[in-house]
């Protein structure tokens, strides 16, 4: 099971903007953020963009409670490569460990998700087909389960995706169909 926050995206959402405050080069971080829907707080030894693309996160942890479900997560390290506007993507982790329940899927879907899991190192790669249909698949050394169903529009042509994403123990998969009607 990867704990991977890679598509923490919401539903629709190609390839969000990052808020000014993660879109600076890698420092230390701690915060905490009140909004409307909930709380978030954050701590990393280093957290930030390295380069156009490429996101890395050292000493990290973080918990959230919103309207979006709860999540409570952490890594020794993480990066983050984001290789266009298209979806395609690819993480690799150290000593990660993820709790989360709720309507905020990984694959960036609203529906159903809950898991449970941590691991010495994991690698996950997601693969745009076209349009909002996508793959998934992923690796890990450790142990846990994740399961999720959702709707998103990942291009934003009014034509939903279902979305479903499983990890069990060492391997992780998922797939986004775009509805063809």
């Amino acid at each position: 099971m990867s704990t991977s926050p890679i598509s923490r995206n919401k539903p629709g959402a190609a390839a969000p903007p990052k808020p000014a405050e993660e879109s600076a080069p890698a420092g230390a971080v701690a915060r905490a953020t009140v909004t409307a829907d909930g709380v978030r707080a954050e701590v990393a030894a280093a957290k930030g963009e390295l380069s156009d693309g490429i996101d890395v996160e050292v000493f990290s942890s973080a918990a959230q409670v919103n309207e979006d479900g709860v999540s409570v997560e952490g890594a020794m390290a993480r990066v983050q490569i984001r290789a266009d506007q298209e979806g395609h993507r690819a993480q690799i982790e150290t000593f990660s460990f993820k709790a989360s329940a709720g309507r905020a899927n990984p694959d960036g879907s609203t529906g159903v998700g809950l898991g449970l899991g941590a691991n010495v190192v994991g690698i996950e790669g997601t693969v745009n087909l076209g349009g909002g249909t996508d793959v998934t698949g992923g690796l890990s050394a450790g142990a846990g389960a994740e399961a999720s169903v959702g709707v998103r529009d990942f291009d934003k042509d009014n034509n939903p995706e279902l979305c479903a994403r499983v990890s069990l123990a060492f391997v992780t998969i998922g797939m986004c169909i775009e509805n063809p009607f």
